[in-house]
């Protein structure tokens, strides 16, 4: 993948970006690969990302023969950021997803490996 990063505030932080994906399904199992770097312009900094994430299918324990329903996921995510002039952030992430066709909510506990004492919490909607 590759891209154009436009402020749409006028800021001047617009950035140029390529990365790769990998996904691969097998059965009730589901990993994904993504990594991302960004090659800032004007006064953005470059930046990267990565993540490695298993989930599994906790229902439907088996797909009908025709169409898909809406999936639960049980999902564990390894991750990192990294911006220039800053150290690398590691994260892990352990969540819960509903999936359907149009759109996916998801939920999730995120540790910073480096920081054990800092967690976040994730609540995101998506639109397809």
């Amino acid at each position: 993948m590759a891209g154009v990063v436009v402020s749409t505030l006028g800021s001047h932080d617009n950035a140029i970006q390529a990365g790769a994906v990998f996904t691969h399904y097998q059965n009730r199992h589901k990993i994904d690969l993504d990594v991302v770097y960004q090659q800032g312009l004007d006064q953005r900094k470059n930046s990267a990302r990565y993540d490695i994430s298993w989930q599994y299918r906790m229902a439907p324990a088996e797909y009908p023969p025709w169409g898909i329903p809406a999936s639960w996921y049980l999902v564990t995510e390894i991750g990192g950021r990294w911006m220039q002039g800053e150290t690398a952030v590691p994260q892990f992430t352990l969540g819960l997803q509903k999936a359907s066709r149009r759109w996916v909510f998801e939920v999730g506990l995120i540790r910073n490996i480096k920081i054990s004492q800092k967690s976040d919490y994730l609540v995101s909607i998506r639109f397809h």
